[in-house]
């Protein structure tokens, strides 16, 4: 886009400068000339402007450009006498320094942005990640580390889930291992505690 205005404003002012910059040649009023070629090289990115007749420089405004840029050359005439008289050449340098200092600011406005998105979107997916998946774990971690014969009794609940559901994810799925695991617990030290009450029986006897 920066480009094409560039190529714009080069048609502006082959169209609106080019006949006011011929006349002011033709009558030499150096005066007028400066005015219009200082006018040019407001315009957007341009920043020199010349005009020659030949080889020699009649007048100039702006500074000498570096790095990339891009040139156009207009040629100027004057009808006299039936005759179309070549009076000298316009030259004119629009740098693109600015066009890439803009789309670097561009590229900084588009990243930021994004990162700002990509931030919030992690940071959802985190809560919505807690909220489904951490906290049931950490629930799992917290009462298999506290599991004791005594609390064999107590069932593993998922915090705010149904106890039983016809559609069980994989957290319930672990949820039931870990229950059934108690229960299996419960069963062998009941059938521990029953064998060592026979011993205590058959000891007592002896």
């Amino acid at each position: 886009r920066d480009l094409q205005g560039i190529n714009d404003r080069f048609a502006q002012v082959e169209e609106s400068n080019l006949p006011g910059i011929q006349q002011a040649v033709w009558a030499f009023d150096q005066a007028q000339i400066k005015v219009l070629l200082d006018g040019i090289v407001t315009l957007r990115d341009f920043e020199f402007a010349e005009l020659r007749d030949g080889e020699r420089s009649l007048a100039k405004s702006g500074g000498p450009v570096q790095g990339a840029q891009i040139a156009k050359t207009f040629a100027l005439t004057h009808m006299h006498r039936g005759q179309k008289l070549k009076i000298g050449e316009l030259k004119i340098i629009a740098s693109l320094r600015g066009v890439f200092l803009r789309l670097i600011d561009r590229a900084g406005v588009v990243l930021l942005s994004n990162g700002i998105k990509t931030f919030f979107v992690a940071l959802f997916i985190a809560y919505i990640f807690g909220r489904l998946v951490t906290r049931h774990l950490t629930s799992m971690a917290a009462y298999t580390r506290n599991l004791t014969p005594a609390r064999l009794t107590e069932p593993l609940a998922l915090i705010d889930r149904p106890a039983s559901s016809e559609k069980q994810d994989e957290l319930d799925q672990l949820a039931g291992a870990i229950n059934e695991m108690r229960v299996n617990l419960l069963e062998t030290y009941q059938a521990l505690g029953e064998s060592e009450e026979k011993f205590r029986s058959f000891a007592k006897s002896a």
